[in-house]
């Protein structure tokens, strides 16, 4: 089973590129979210493994 992910960047190309790296290394991108409050929300609504956090720009 693979370990799932949260990818958490307020930039979309940078979500999304991440997002692609982590799959090719086999990981499971279970969500994106774009803001802080998506953040959290999106991790207590879903069993993630590991959150990938921009901590800088999201305001957390």
């Amino acid at each position: 089973m693979a370990q799932t992910v949260l990818v958490c960047d307020d930039a979309m190309f940078m979500r999304t590129m991440i997002a692609d790296i982590l799959r090719q290394a086999g990981f499971e991108v279970v969500g994106e979210a774009e803001t802080g409050d998506q953040a959290v929300s999106k991790y207590r609504g879903l069993r993630v493994h590991v959150v990938r956090l921009d901590p800088g720009r999201l305001h957390v």
